[in-house]
């Protein structure tokens, strides 16, 4: 079906909301970036969005959508559990600083004491991804290839937490800390949570 002009425009603002909250960050952000961001008057933001509270509320639910939705899909579509871990791996950390919604999603996070649908927002893009990783090491279980050292829950809750740990560093250390850095530790710890040395067989990055 046909998007209309207003979903159209709509998609559009928030786009242009990700990258203007990239750029400047949550606590400067104005109306007036978005719309020069989209290339719009301010008064087009306000047709679709009530204030910048409610664009924020709207971008933070795009984002989760985006990053979960990406990775769901990507794993879907690789048979071997082994691969399904390794494609979660290498999709959970931003490549650097320069990561539009990884960074939009860190922003948005800070606003979980001010607003309840924050809060919600943040606590579902973690269950979500915990539970795709859980969904994953169950598949490596019954394929043969994981036996983990806990509780599947408990290993994808560790990996999710590995993940923003590392995000943060990688966004906020300016090229201190590396996403491929931060993929070879995470190797190393699934490999050993799940008892399958062939995640971090292929690795040569010395990780003492």
């Amino acid at each position: 079906m046909r998007r209309s002009d207003g979903d159209a425009r709509r998609a559009q603002l928030l786009e242009a909301a990700l990258h203007a909250l990239s750029e400047r960050g949550i606590v400067d952000l104005r109306i007036r970036d978005i719309a020069d961001a989209a290339g719009v008057a301010t008064g087009t933001v306000h047709y679709h969005f009530k204030d910048l509270d409610d664009l924020l509320v709207a971008v933070h639910e795009e984002a989760v959508d985006r990053f979960v939705g990406a990775r769901q899909e990507m794993v879907a579509a690789l048979p071997d559990a082994r691969d399904k871990a390794l494609a979660l791996i290498d999709t959970g950390v931003p490549e650097d600083a320069s990561d539009i919604l990884v960074n939009a999603l860190y922003d948005l996070n800070t606003l979980v004491r001010r607003r309840a649908v924050h809060r919600t927002m943040s606590r579902a893009l973690t269950d979500q991804q915990v539970t795709l990783y859980a969904a994953v090491i169950e598949v490596g279980i019954a394929q043969g290839h994981f036996s983990p050292a806990a509780a599947s829950a408990d290993v994808a809750a560790n990996a999710v937490a590995l993940e923003d740990a590392f995000g943060i560093y990688i966004t906020s250390f300016g090229g201190r800390f590396t996403a491929a850095r931060a993929r070879t530790l995470m190797r190393v710890h699934l490999a050993e949570a799940l008892r399958c040395p062939g995640l971090a067989s292929d690795l040569k990055e010395d990780i003492a």
